[in-house]
């Protein structure tokens, strides 16, 4: 990777918040500022995330960023029970709407079961080659798998 953050979020309320704030703290460190909206649609795309975890009755919530060369991808980890699933939300409903919004920003996404219990939540959101030029990176490109 060329660049990783980690953050621990209590779950709770505040918690989709804190996590925006990290992710637009973190990420203006490392990428250039005319690519904000990518900044913009990875804030969204982990408040959708966490809200939902939170929503699910998780007690841990865990956030990373990991960023290399195209790619920015975003995990959030956490162990509340039910599945992430893509549904399409009527007028009328009130939820159902966040996996939509994160299916549309994504490259891809998948959820994936982990060891210790729980599940994580891997978000993949192409990224302009410049938005990593500043970073050194340990491992040379190998190309990022686009979706459609």
């Amino acid at each position: 990777m060329c660049w990783v953050a980690e953050r621990g979020l209590d779950s709770d309320a505040r918690a989709p918040g804190v996590a925006r704030q990290f992710v637009s703290s973190s990420l203006r460190l490392v990428a250039p500022v005319r690519h904000a909206e990518k900044i913009e649609d990875a804030e969204l795309v982990v408040s959708e995330l966490v809200t939902n975890a939170v929503r699910s009755g998780a007690a841990t919530v865990h956030l990373a960023l990991r960023v290399h060369h195209g790619a920015l991808e975003v995990d959030v980890f956490d162990d509340g029970p039910g599945w992430p699933q893509l549904v399409r939300a009527g007028e009328q409903d009130a939820h159902g709407r966040g996996l939509v919004l994160v299916d549309a920003l994504a490259e891809c996404w998948q959820a994936e079961q982990i060891d210790s219990g729980g599940k994580r939540v891997r978000v993949m959101i192409a990224v302009p080659a410049e938005f990593t030029r500043s970073l050194q990176c340990e491992r040379p490109w190998t190309g990022v798998t686009r979706r459609g």
